[in-house]
């Protein structure tokens, strides 16, 4: 009994401890983006999904319209936006890489985040670069 015990605490604790939300805000690939303003060099879409008047999570910015839900509108060409965090989130099935910062629009700020692709593969972080207006990181700094 105490052995079936012992095991199931020891499962518990490895299904927990496998997620993790690690700081790479230092990281080369992200030094042109992080810190510093940047803008947008395709239209982007802008849903925020928190309630007011208190906002628990930060609004997407992303390239596809998902639909209507939360929609606040079509962010265009050369809006700014100010990155000033970057994140490793490692789960069981999937490693994404996420930007964090805010912008400005229609009037209001809002708390942003876009996720960066990098599940997609080595090199899929890279395309941050023809979607935001920042210089491309030299390869000899993030190989």
């Amino acid at each position: 009994m105490m052995r079936a015990l012992f095991s199931a605490v020891l499962v518990m604790v490895g299904l927990t401890g496998c997620d993790s939300v690690r700081d790479i805000s230092r990281d080369p690939r992200y030094a042109t983006l992080v810190g510093r303003e940047v803008r947008t060099k395709v239209p982007m879409w802008l849903y925020d999904f928190n309630e007011p008047p208190a906002p628990l999570d930060a609004s997407e910015l992303i390239e596809k319209d998902s639909g209507n839900h939360r929609k606040v509108g079509l962010v265009s060409v050369g809006q700014s936006v100010r990155f000033n965090k970057a994140s490793r989130h490692r789960s069981w099935t999937t490693v994404t890489e996420v930007l964090e910062g805010q912008m400005n629009y229609k009037s209001r700020e809002y708390w942003i985040r876009y996720r960066t692709y990098a599940h997609l593969g080595p090199s899929a972080w890279s395309s941050l670069f023809d979607i935001f207006d920042a210089e491309r990181p030299p390869e000899k700094t993030y190989r």
